[in-house]
């Protein structure tokens, strides 16, 4: 086989004559099943049988010009998608016209029977066919694979999941259906006709680790997080003080008095190092303007001092008047008050004059003695 093309994978037969070498072709168009040998050796032989007809170029001619001097059209019977029905210690010869496309055990499909089937073979042909893409070295390949162990398996190609072979490998007793229809399309008789059918216990074990790690992971979350919002709430949030001060604070003790030479000529940055090309005559006007607005602000100023002096100075003197007047009033109702128990003392009653007629006066020089 190895002048075929490279070579891969393990061939082995522990049943005697009973093992059987089935064909799958691999190349762009998907998985192709035959009942005949794959075209490398039937390519090989035509070669051999030109070359013993007289064809001494015949090992150095292209597949083509070979297709072209054989005797017979070479029609192989390929079928897309192919159902083996094989029986246990069977080989497949797997002819891989291109390593980039070579076939890949699909694990995860449901129709796969066998659980602890060992497909590191495939593993392995899937490192060799992407180091010989990697190279450029897009040969032929063979690799032959033998199913010692019944169950079904399901392989697709590299490329597509789409592109199928279904592989039922029946154990020593059992016999396929149509033993000479070994290999036909996938269809849903086709399965059937096999035996594949859905493998009921898809339920994976639980991954117990998995779920305590996560459980753990929330679980540490809600203590830091919980951690992190009693340390916001505890923790005082004093804001520091200005390291900077501000303007109003670094001017507010200045006295921006227009009288002051100091701040508004010997410190003035804009007075002392303006450009020449500044207007003079219209800065000199408007310095004129503030002054005039200045001196206003200050005789206002003045004048409401002078007026709060002044009213100051005359409610001080009101008060001391209202101070003596009720002085004054205070003696007088004091001294009324010692007329009013003197005159008591002395017997003397108060006569409403004008209340009294002529009959309570003993005689008329009585009231005028009175009044």
């Amino acid at each position: 086989m190895t002048t075929a093309g490279d070579v891969y994978g393990e061939m082995k037969c522990d049943y005697g004559k009973e093992c059987d070498v089935k064909t799958v072709t691999m190349d762009g168009q998907g998985m192709k099943g035959s009942y005949k040998p794959p075209t490398v050796f039937d390519e090989a032989d035509t070669r051999r049988k030109l070359q013993e007809e007289g064809h001494p170029q015949a090992y150095n001619m292209t597949y083509h010009e070979v297709r072209k001097l054989q005797a017979q059209v070479i029609d192989q019977g390929e079928i897309l998608n192919p159902v083996y029905c094989i029986k246990a210690g069977d080989s497949f010869l797997f002819s891989i016209k291109n390593p980039k496309f070579y076939p890949v055990y699909m694990r995860q499909s449901v129709m796969n029977t066998n659980l602890e089937f060992d497909f590191g073979a495939f593993l392995n042909l899937a490192v060799e066919m992407k180091r010989k893409a990697s190279d450029g070295d897009l040969t032929e390949s063979l690799f032959s694979f033998t199913f010692t162990e019944g169950g079904t398996y399901v392989f697709h190609d590299v490329t597509s999941t789409q592109k199928l072979m279904v592989v039922t490998v029946k154990k020593l007793g059992e016999e396929c259906s149509d033993p000479d229809k070994y290999v036909q399309t996938v269809s849903g008789d086709t399965l059937s006709a096999v035996g594949v059918q859905q493998s009921k216990n898809i339920i994976v074990r639980p991954n117990l680790g998995l779920y305590a790690a996560l459980i753990l992971i929330l679980a540490v979350s809600i203590v830091l997080s919980m951690m992190i919002v009693q340390y916001c709430m505890r923790k005082g949030w004093d804001l520091r003080e200005m390291e900077t001060r501000s303007y109003k604070d670094l001017n507010l003790p200045k006295d921006f008095n227009h009288r002051k030479e100091d701040m508004f000529e010997t410190d003035n940055v804009f007075h002392n190092h303006k450009s020449d090309l500044l207007d003079s005559a219209e800065d000199d006007l408007d310095n004129i303007n503030l002054n005039l607005q200045l001196e206003l602000v200050d005789s206002a100023v003045t004048y409401f001092e002078t007026y709060d002096k002044k009213k100051m100075k005359h409610k001080r003197v009101k008060n001391k008047r209202k101070s003596r007047i009720g002085n004054l009033i205070s003696e007088m109702y004091e001294e009324c008050q010692g007329i009013e128990e003197d005159a008591r003392g002395m017997g003397m009653l108060w006569r409403d004059l004008d209340g009294l007629d002529d009959e309570d006066f003993e005689d008329d020089k009585m009231r005028l003695r009175i009044e």
